[in-house]
């Protein structure tokens, strides 16, 4: 699967006739119809996105939407900055025509590219076990007008969400 070998991860597995395991992954196919079927997001043509974290859901995600939408505007955020130019560049490498990808090393660029973005994907760890956590780099006075989502699969919203809820973000999707 082209997806699955992009993450690098499967999170679904079938077994050939042959014997042969054969690995999928659904989380990119899945986010963007969750996105343009779901929460009316018709494309993501020409929308600006920033994304924390660079782990494989995220990579599956940043995929599936430039699959979606060739002209989608990414900015990637991680604490390790040489990762997320590693997916940047696998990015980039998968694709015929060049993609609007760029790396955000430092705060001060994050908050830069949140200003002026649609959406802010979280796809770190941060809040997962600490429901009060949230990425400290953000500032979230930012958020008015903005989408914020979290891909931490939680019932409740952590303090990511919460954060931005309280910054007047536009809206707020608890993965």
């Amino acid at each position: 699967d082209k997806q699955a070998d992009f993450a690098r991860s499967v999170n679904s597995v079938l077994k050939t006739q042959e014997g042969l395991l054969l690995g999928y992954t659904f989380d990119g196919v899945a986010f963007v119809d969750c996105f343009t079927q779901d929460l009316g997001q018709e494309s993501f043509s020409d929308v600006k996105i920033v994304v924390l974290g660079v782990g494989s859901a995220a990579a599956a995600v940043i995929s599936a939407i430039f699959d979606n939408a060739g002209d989608a505007h990414i900015v990637i955020y991680d604490i390790l900055p040489g990762k997320a130019g590693q997916l940047a560049a696998r990015v980039q490498s998968q694709r015929e025509k060049l993609v609007d990808i760029v790396v955000v090393s430092d705060e001060a660029g994050l908050n830069d590219a949140i200003a002026k973005t649609d959406w802010v994907f979280n796809f770190t760890d941060i809040g997962k076990d600490n429901e009060e956590e949230k990425p400290e780099q953000i500032d979230y006075a930012l958020s008015n007008g903005r989408k914020f989502f979290d891909a931490n699969y939680r019932i409740r919203k952590n303090g990511f969400l919460q954060a931005a809820e309280e910054a007047c973000a536009k809206e707020i999707i608890n993965g």
